[in-house]
């Protein structure tokens, strides 16, 4: 016959301490991923305002060019 060592461990969780602490994690992962996406549209916001500004640029100075040239 063989011989194997086995070992189980359980905790209970009587006072959902555990289902809590999983809770409050989830919560702050949903709390960064929020911000995360917040960030996101602001990068893309900002990006988008400063190409519209380069193109304005671009625009005023072809017309500039036009009237010197």
């Amino acid at each position: 016959l063989y011989n194997l060592p086995i070992s189980v461990n359980y905790e209970l969780d009587l006072f959902f301490k555990n289902r809590l602490a999983t809770r409050a994690q989830r919560k702050l992962t949903d709390a960064q991923l929020q911000r995360l996406a917040s960030t996101q549209v602001s990068v893309a916001a900002e990006t988008t305002r400063a190409y519209m500004d380069w193109l304005r640029y671009q625009a005023r100075l072809a017309t500039l060019r036009e009237r010197l040239g």
